[in-house]
C-alpha cells in the first residue's frame, strides 16, 4: 500500500496484483488470450485461477484449446485439451472448486451432452456424468451447496425450458423446476446468497428478451425479476464479491429487430433491491463471449466476438478505484483517526461500502478503529 500527501489528508492508493497502483475505476484491459475466441465458456477454480474454455476460432474449430489465468501474475498459459472439442458450451465451477465444461457443440448441429471436470493436480480432464438433454447456447450456474445447474439453450428437439441439477457428490444429473419459457442464447450467474439467475436471451416469439427468472434451490422455484435495461442476446454474466450480477455485452435488440451487434453494454443487478442500473461500458462491445469472477471478486469479460476483433483475444477486468482521503495511520488490518464526518469503510478491491458485520464508531467527527479484512480504505461521500 502507498501514501501520498494531499493537502492535509492522505490518499490511500489500492495496490494491483503486482504491487502496481490499480487502473482507473470502470474496464481495464488485462492480459489477452493465447487464441482469439468466441462461443467460449469460462470458469474459476479453487485456487482462483480462470479457466477460458473451448469455443470458435477463426478457421472455424469447435476447439479444445484451454487457457488457463493467473490474476496474481497477469498471465496466461496453455492447459490439457478437451476430451471432445466443443463451442457454444458453458462452464461452472462446483463447491470445492473444481471446474465443468459442459455440453455445447461438436460439430454443426450436434448439440452434445457430454460433461468433463478439469484435474488441476494431473493436469487432465476426465469425463462424468453427462446431461440428460444435450444443449447448446444454454447457461450455467453454481448454488450455495455447490451444485450445478443447466437451464434453457437449444437441443436436437429446439428450444429448451428444461433446467438439470448436478450434484458432485453421486455423480448424478436430475431434473428440476424448468423457466417460465423456452429460451435461447441466455446467461446464468448465481448471487452472494445462492440464488441463480437466467438472464436475457431469445425466445420463440422475441429473439431479444430483457427477462430475468431468479431461481430458489431451497423451494425449487422460479420468480420472475427485475428486467434487463436492455434486451441482449449472447450475453455473459458474473457476479462479483459482493454477491451483485453483472449482464455483460451481447447483441442488443428489441423484440424480433436487431439494434446493435456486439454492445459493450453492462448492467449490474442489485438483489437487495431487484434494480439492475447501468455501469461503466466495456472497452470493445462484443458478444459470444465468457464471463469469470476471480477469489478477490473481481469481474472479468473474456475473448468473444468484437466489434474491434472479431475473434478477440482481448480480457478486460472491471475494477472500482474510489477515492481516499483523510487516513493518517494504517496497521496491518486497521485504519484507524479518520476525521471525517462522511469518512465510509469500502472493500479493497471492489470499491463498495462494507456495512455486514463491521462496527463503525461515528460521532462526526471520527471513525474510531476498524479491522475488517478486506476493507481497508476510506473515502468522502459524494454530496
Amino acid at each position: 500500500m502507498s501514501l501520498q500527501k494531499i493537502g492535509g489528508g492522505v490518499i490511500v492508493e489500492a495496490e494491483g496484483p503486482m504491487g502496481d497502483p490499480e487502473p482507473t475505476s470502470g474496464w481495464n484491459n488485462v492480459a489477452p488470450l493465447g487464441t482469439g475466441r468466441y462461443d467460449i465458456a469460462a470458469a474459476t477454480d479453487a485456487d482462483g485461477q480462470i479457466y477460458a474454455i473451448g469455443g470458435d476460432s477463426s478457421s472455424g474449430d469447435f476447439m479444445s484449446l484451454v487457457e488457463q489465468y493467473d490474476p496474481s501474475t497477469d498471465t496466461w498459459s496453455t492447459v490439457a485439451s478437451l476430451g471432445t472439442g466443443r463451442q457454444r458450451l458453458a462452464a461452472a465451477s462446483d463447491g470445492d472448486g473444481r471446474v465443468y465444461a459442459i455440453g455445447g457443440e461438436a460439430s454443426a448441429n450436434d448439440e452434445r451432452a457430454v460433461v468433463e471436470r478439469y484435474d488441476s493436480s494431473t493436469d487432465t480432464w476426465n469425463e462424468v456424468a453427462s446431461m440428460g438433454t444435450e444443449r447448446k447456447y444454454f447457461g450455467a450456474a453454481t448454488d450455495a451447496n455447490g451444485r450445478i445447474y443447466v437451464m434453457g439453450g437449444e437441443s436436437q428437439d429446439g428450444f429448451e425450458s428444461s433446467v438439470e441439477q448436478y450434484d458432485p457428490s453421486t455423480d448424478t444429473w436430475s431434473t428440476v423446476a424448468s423457466l417460465s419459457t423456452v429460451r435461447t442464447d441466455l446467461t446464468a450467474a448465481s448471487d452472494g446468497d445462492g440464488l441463480l439467475y437466467a438472464i436475457g436471451g431469445g425466445t420463440s416469439s422475441a429473439i431479444f428478451e430483457s427477462l430475468v427468472e431468479q431461481y430458489d434451490p431451497s423451494t425449487d422455484t422460479w420468480t420472475t425479476v427485475a428486467s434487463l435495461g436492455s434486451a441482449r442476446e449472447y450475453l455473459a454474466a458474473a457476479s462479483d464479491g459482493d454477491g451483485f450480477v453483472y449482464a455483460i455485452g451481447g447483441d442488443l435488440g428489441s423484440g424480433t429487430t436487431e439494434i446493435n451487434e456486439e454492445v459493450p453494454i453492462v448492467e449490474q443487478y442489485n438483489p437487495a433491491t431487484n434494480t439492475w442500473s447501468e455501469i461503466a461500458s466495456l472497452r470493445a462491445g462484443r458478444n459470444s463471449l465468457a464471463a469469470a469472477t476471480d477469489t478477490n471478486g473481481r469481474v472479468y469479460a473474456i475473448g468473444g466476438e468484437s466489434t474491434a476483433n472479431e475473434f478477440a483475444p482481448s480480457v478486460e477486468r472491471l475494477t472500482f478505484t474510489p477515492t481516499f482521503v483523510d487516513v493518517y495511520s494504517a496497521t496491518g488490518n486497521t485504519l484507524f483517526g479518520i476525521d471525517d464526518p462522511n469518512g465510509i469503510l469500502l472493500n479493497r478491491t471492489t470499491g463498495r461500502e462494507v456495512t455486514g458485520g463491521t462496527q463503525l464508531a461515528r460521532d462526526g467527527e471520527t471513525i474510531a478503529a476498524v479491522t475488517e479484512t478486506n476493507a481497508r480504505i476510506y473515502r468522502t461521500e459524494e454530496t
